[in-house]
């Protein structure tokens, strides 16, 4: 039985002991009165005991509910019987005892019912017995008793079938509107969730949307910068900016692979500027022997990477570096490849970039100056300070590039 269903029945219980304990005066008074004029004694003295404990049950605190049933249906049947004993069956006697069998369908369970019912039959077996033996029956005998206590019987159990078939069908309603609330409960709980999700995912996109907006407003200013560093009159001027824009596209490219921060491994940076440089198949060599090196000597090191540059120090770097090579490999003269190094030892990473044997000396001179003048080198000089970009020792003309090992630069 369902909860609820308990509840309900126990307040039904509290308030038929209350409605018995006062409103049985009514009846109460009259029949003491009879019972006391008729010297019926027992009868007067079955009703005040049954009133009595009535009110007992009703108004003391903490009787349980069983207790309280039992009590009911007891004084019922007790009444019952007493009534039919002094009256016979002109008095109100098969009334107690079919409320005692409705009582306990209504409030009590099935061992409850057959308990009253088969108390009634062996209470009404006990009245014919005694009319049997030489009491008086008013008007009754064992063969009338006998015929009335099989209807009574028979009665009673119709409507503890009929009330107790209604009370299990009802739990059963019960059950199933809990059921269906449960469910209700939990389908509304995840359309909250799938709503907060929606919301939640809305908002994430709107952020991504307003980031993608910035940076693509960073970008265009970035191309807009590189554009601006050249003069236009100038020859070469859009393969200049290809060329930088490019070199920028690769640098972003290892900043949005940055698990952390956006930093940018410095020797990732140079090893991937100089992947995508050189179409010449000498230049490609030397590139590709000098990435194996520094590749050989950074594993040997076991260091951890770095030094590393934030996003914007790497895009400009990168360009540097794009500049230079395509300046030193477009100088006239000389043969061979561009002398090409780099290294990585964990404190430091540097390339270096020299002309090609045989290249004027002087040209590669001044080629070098006025790239160390341009706006690019002149701007990377002004931002990051440690950063050292100069012209390369050794045979030929050219420059090298090294980025300090301490912390991010930029």
């Amino acid at each position: 039985m369902v909860e609820r269903t308990r509840r309900e029945q126990k307040e039904i219980l509290d308030a038929l002991t209350r409605f018995l304990a006062v409103g049985a005066l009514v009846a109460l008074v009259p029949s003491v009165w009879a019972s006391v004029a008729e010297k019926l004694w027992a009868v007067a003295a079955v009703d005040l005991v049954a009133w009595v404990v009535v009110v007992a049950v009703a108004y003391i605190p903490g009787v349980p509910f069983m207790a309280k049933l039992l009590t009911v249906i007891a004084g019922s049947m007790g009444v019952g019987i007493v009534v039919l004993a002094f009256t016979g069956p002109f008095g109100a006697g098969y009334i107690w005892f079919m409320a005692a069998a409705v009582l306990s369908a209504l409030l009590g369970r099935r061992k409850l019912i057959l308990l009253a019912i088969a108390g009634s039959a062996l209470l009404m077996g006990a009245w014919a017995l005694a009319i049997h033996l030489g009491a008086p029956g008013h008007g009754s005998t064992p063969m009338t008793i006998g015929i009335i206590g099989s209807n009574l019987v028979l009665i009673c159990l119709g409507l503890a079938l009929v009330i107790r078939g209604l009370v299990e069908r009802l739990d059963g309603a019960l059950l199933e509107s809990q059921d269906n609330a449960a469910a209700l409960a939990i389908q509304l709980e995840d359309k909250r969730r799938a709503q907060d999700e929606i919301a939640r995912s809305l908002e994430e996109k709107e952020a991504l949307l307003r980031e993608l907006h910035h940076r693509v407003r960073n970008n265009l200013q970035v191309v807009l910068s590189i554009l601006g560093m050249e003069d236009p009159g100038k020859p070469g001027w859009a393969e200049t900016a290809v060329r930088r824009v490019r070199a920028l596209v690769l640098a972003n490219d290892l900043a949005m692979d940055s698990p952390d921060d956006l930093s940018v491994d410095a020797a990732d940076l140079f090893r991937i500027v100089l992947e995508h440089s050189g179409g010449d198949p000498a230049l490609r060599e030397a590139i590709d022997s000098a990435l194996r090196q520094a590749a050989a000597l950074r594993q040997a090191g076991a260091n951890g990477g770095g030094p590393f540059l934030n996003p914007q120090t790497a895009s400009l770097v990168a360009m540097a570096l794009a500049d230079g090579l395509a300046l030193l490999d477009e100088l006239p003269g000389g043969t061979g490849p561009l002398g090409v190094g780099v290294y990585s030892d964990g404190g430091a990473a540097g390339v270096e970039i020299r002309s090609r044997p045989g290249v004027d000396p002087e040209l590669a001179r001044k080629a070098v100056e006025g790239f160390f003048a341009g706006s690019l080198a002149r701007a990377i000089a002004r931002r990051v300070r440690s950063i050292r970009l100069d012209a390369s020792d050794g045979s030929g003309a050219g420059f090298a590039l090294e980025i300090p090992g301490a912390g991010t630069a930029g």
